[in-house]
């Protein structure tokens, strides 16, 4: 089950525009409706890079340890 803060992989191009792209990890900060997920995506230095509504297709849940 995903919840706020789990740990997500974009598994599409779809948002390059934004400057994400297919493989880049982010973390799930809110769940929406309809099996949707704001996920924010940031650089290694913690600066966001974006934050993006996907689709449960878009993204593949990365169970943390």
């Amino acid at each position: 089950m995903i919840e706020p803060y789990s740990r997500v992989m974009l598994v599409s191009n779809k948002h390059e525009a934004e400057g994400c792209r297919q493989g880049m990890f982010g973390d799930v900060i809110e769940i929406l409706a309809n099996g949707k997920y704001e996920v924010e995506f940031s650089a290694a230095s913690g600066i966001t890079i974006a934050q993006i509504v996907l689709d449960e297709a878009e993204k593949n849940f990365l169970p943390r340890n």
